[in-house]
């Protein structure tokens, strides 16, 4: 049994297969994209129940993403969580004022993982 679809947006080959490993031996399905415009057209294809953004992506930054999901009717609901290697603090601010539902640190302990997204997913 899944407990839900988490879309992960990031450009680095290596987070997205440790991030993806950790959340399917936790019985939930994953998608990915590689940029932001891959993953815009995959939250809207895919609806996924949360989505795991990083802010450092080679087409479009997360803050932008972020302003696009949140301003479609289609994505708007779909909680985000956005997660960088550049520390918290202003980041992490700035990702709140704009719609994130929480912030997660890179690198990041596979439970801190596990608990961020159990504290943010929704299933419909």
């Amino acid at each position: 049994m899944n407990k839900g679809k988490i879309l992960i947006i990031d450009d680095s080959p290596t987070v997205i297969a440790i991030s993806q490993h950790v959340l399917e031996e936790a019985q939930y399905i994953v998608v990915t994209a590689i940029n932001g415009s891959q993953g815009l057209a995959k939250a809207r294809n895919q609806k996924p129940n949360l989505i795991i953004l990083d802010i450092i992506l080679p087409d479009l930054d997360g803050y932008k993403i972020l302003e696009l999901l949140k301003g479609d009717p289609q994505t708007s609901a779909i909680p985000v969580v956005v997660y960088t290697s550049l520390g918290s603090g202003t980041f992490s601010e700035i990702a709140l004022e704009r719609g994130a539902a929480g912030f997660l640190s890179k690198p990041f302990k596979e439970e801190d993982l596990i608990k961020t997204v159990e504290r943010y997913i929704k299933i419909k």
